[in-house]
């Protein structure tokens, strides 16, 4: 019932999944079982995850980790909670937590010698370092997780590996290198029938030609995703198409569309409590505003977004608000509010480099 439960989860079938691991709960009870049915509490967390249910996937992570205290020592199942908890702080712009969580599962991992828990340690550190924009340390992580995954065959993490260096390389600009990596990626999630790992990489191909203004292509993309998304139900990755569609019809004029999307996208983000996208719809939420001559709102929207991301210590990100802060007050015609802004952007762009 745990495998199935794994299957259906790995090809979207939400529904199926949960049933599966339920069934393998009430089994793993029944015999008074403790760490499998820990592993089942983190599986259910992951279905849960997927589908964007944050808070009641940090619920279960926490049950199955309360199981495991005073059980002694079990480091697999702990690794499974550690790594699916770390990623909930993550996506709530709980970085520090997120880094505990990781560290902590990657120390267990190599301790018991599951290569598997450690490289989706590893690659969970990348990420983390990626959101605070970290670049190279995410590299390193993203690196070091691939070489772990081609030496043990684990061709789904290896895609996974793949689409996170294409993420961070289209972020440095190497877009020709970037592509090749999310071409690769996505021939593997589709040969391996993972539809959640696939819809990602759809996202991120649409994001990179959306930055090369190539605008009907990453419209393609991102609508792909977004199709394949809605038949699994993967809200969490749907909000993030959204929004990047959302930035798509912005660049391409229709400013009434890019609002329906970039707002539906917020709503989900705040269900969520995903801070981090909160603070992208706000933003380009903002930008929209800008290009409809609506200053106040412009205004408005920019600081909302700027105050998550101060909160959170995401410094580069703070650059875009108060860019737009700027813009805003200088059509304002308040040109010493709009320098004051452009400053501190400039400031923080000098320091990062």
């Amino acid at each position: 019932a745990y495998l199935w439960g794994q299957y259906h989860e790995a090809v979207g079938e939400y529904s199926q999944a949960q049933a599966a691991i339920e069934r393998a709960r009430v089994a793993c009870r029944h015999q008074a079982d403790v760490v499998s049915e820990a592993r089942c509490l983190a599986q259910l967390g992951l279905i849960s995850r997927k589908q964007g249910e944050y808070e009641r996937a940090k619920a279960w992570y926490n049950q199955a980790l309360e199981l495991l205290r005073g059980e002694g020592a079990y480091p697999e199942a702990e690794t499974q909670a550690l790594n699916g908890l770390g990623t909930i702080y993550r996506q709530q712009g709980n970085y520090d937590g997120a880094r505990t969580c990781y560290q902590r599962a990657l120390a267990l991992s190599r301790t018991s010698g599951n290569r598997v828990d450690e490289a989706q340690a590893l690659n969970n550190l990348g990420v983390t370092a990626f959101y605070q924009r970290h670049l190279a340390e995410a590299m390193s992580y993203y690196r070091q997780a691939l070489d772990v995954r081609r030496a043990i065959g684990d061709r789904a993490g290896e895609g996974a590996s793949l689409f996170d260096l294409g993420v961070a390389l289209c972020e440095c600009g190497d877009y020709s290198q970037s592509q090749e990596y999310f071409l690769e990626a996505l021939a593997i999630q589709q040969a391996t029938g993972n539809r959640w790992e696939e819809a990602n990489v759809l996202n991120s191909m649409g994001i990179l030609y959306l930055l090369l203004g190539e605008l009907s292509t990453a419209q393609d993309y991102l609508q792909q995703g977004l199709e394949l998304s809605r038949k699994t139900g993967d809200e969490a990755i749907q909000a993030y198409l959204l929004c990047n569609l959302g930035q798509v019809r912005r660049d391409q004029g229709d400013l009434v569309a890019a609002e329906e999307l970039l707002t539906d996208s917020l709503a989900l983000a705040q269900a969520q409590a995903d801070r981090q996208l909160v603070s992208i719809c706000l933003s380009h939420l903002s930008l929209v505003s800008l290009q409809a001559g609506r200053l106040e709102q412009a205004l408005e929207r920019a600081n909302a977004a700027l105050t998550p991301r101060r909160e959170m210590g995401l410094r580069l990100w703070t650059t875009i608000d108060l860019t737009t802060l700027a813009q805003a007050h200088w059509l304002s015609g308040d040109m010493d509010k709009a320098l004051d802004y452009a400053r501190q952007a400039l400031a923080i762009l000098d320091e990062c480099g």
